[in-house]
């Protein structure tokens, strides 16, 4: 009997190891597998191209990096662009620079400083804007943010940093997103749908969000933006039901049409702060964006676009706490010396 009871026991707990690993190992395969879909499918970038009205897209934080990459893509893929940014040396420096290229674009600029709160008067303007040039909006990027402005460095220990460069940042990352997409979002449902075109809404993320230290206040606003997306794209999907529109098919009579939302994981990308050569983990800004462009459109909230951050993000979603932990201090050190290096030879020059 004893002899019975002990085989019994070994087997049902035998049973309940084979059955989690089962469950373990099908979820790792449908993350693989749904990742790999959202990084080889067609694009969907014609799902947001009306055809009745001159395609527009407004880009946050246009002038540098991934917006200033973002801009040229779209540029080239026929849309035409408001381009923002705080600088208006720097805009008419990058609509002249696109008109070259494209003589056909047209281009308008938004200027606000996204470290400040986004005023009333500015989205008054930029509302003013759409209405006056009957401008058809129907991608919106929210792009603009940074850690860069913080004395010592971008990497810094929460409790040295003061209590300007945090409003700064929580501005920059989180609140000036949130205020504009508040501010657009009435237009992008209101936007006649007769043509079948959806609308979209990009909130550029970070891996930071998964736990970098030292990015503190850049790592919690990005994870911010993340929930952010989430709970904004199943409401969107709430409201299309309620309305009788699904996102997947054409206007059945509602003034407002379909809008997704998304959030765009970014890993490392080579930019004037980041020299690291280019590489499957640090595409250059333009590579990221081309692929970024190809890659969203689709029904997920959330979308990693670069095959290399996509694996970045895999393992470390994958790992124990812990591990994930060690990961990013030992990650943060490296490009912390990296860094620094270049600081010095920049003060040399």
């Amino acid at each position: 009997m004893a002899i019975t009871d002990t085989f019994t026991d070994c087997t049902s707990y035998q049973l309940i190891l084979l059955s989690l690993g089962t469950l373990t190992l099908l979820y790792a395969i449908l993350r693989l597998t749904t990742t790999l879909y959202a990084i080889t499918r067609p694009s969907r970038l014609h799902l947001f191209r009306p055809h009745s009205h001159p395609p527009w897209a407004l880009i946050t934080g246009s002038t540098d990096g991934i917006g200033l990459a973002l801009s040229q893509e779209l540029a080239a893929q026929g849309f035409n662009l408001i381009l923002h940014g705080r600088n208006p040396t720097k805009l008419r420096h990058l609509t002249s620079l696109l008109s070259v290229s494209h003589p056909h674009l047209q281009t308008h600029t938004f200027i606000a400083d996204a470290s400040l709160p986004l005023s009333p008067s500015s989205t008054d303007s930029l509302l003013t804007l759409l209405k006056t040039h009957s401008i058809h909006l129907t991608l919106l990027i929210n792009n603009v943010g940074g850690n860069s402005n913080i004395p010592g460095g971008p990497w810094t220990y929460f409790h040295s940093r003061t209590t300007a460069d945090i409003d700064e940042s929580l501005n920059i990352n989180m609140g000036f997103a949130t205020r504009l997409t508040h501010a657009l979002l009435p237009v992008l449902l209101g936007s006649d749908n007769r043509d079948g075109c959806q609308r979209l809404v990009l909130n550029i993320g970070s891996l930071a969000a998964l736990g970098a230290p030292k990015l503190n206040v850049y790592a919690g606003t990005k994870g911010f933006l993340l929930s952010f997306t989430r709970a904004l794209h199943a409401e969107m999907g709430m409201l299309a039901r309620d309305r009788g529109n699904r996102g997947d098919r054409k206007d059945r009579g509602d003034p407002g049409g379909s809008v997704k939302v998304q959030y765009v994981f970014v890993g490392s990308v080579q930019s004037a702060e980041n020299k690291e050569p280019v590489s499957m983990f640090n595409p250059s800004a333009r590579t990221w964006a081309r692929a970024a462009l190809r890659r969203v459109g689709g029904d997920e909230a959330v979308v990693t676009p670069w095959v290399g951050h996509a694996v970045q993000r895999l393992f470390l979603e994958g790992m124990p706490e812990e591990w994930r932990e060690w990961v990013f201090v030992k990650g943060t050190r490296k490009v912390e010396r990296g860094w620094g290096k270049e600081e010095g030879k920049g003060k040399g020059g």
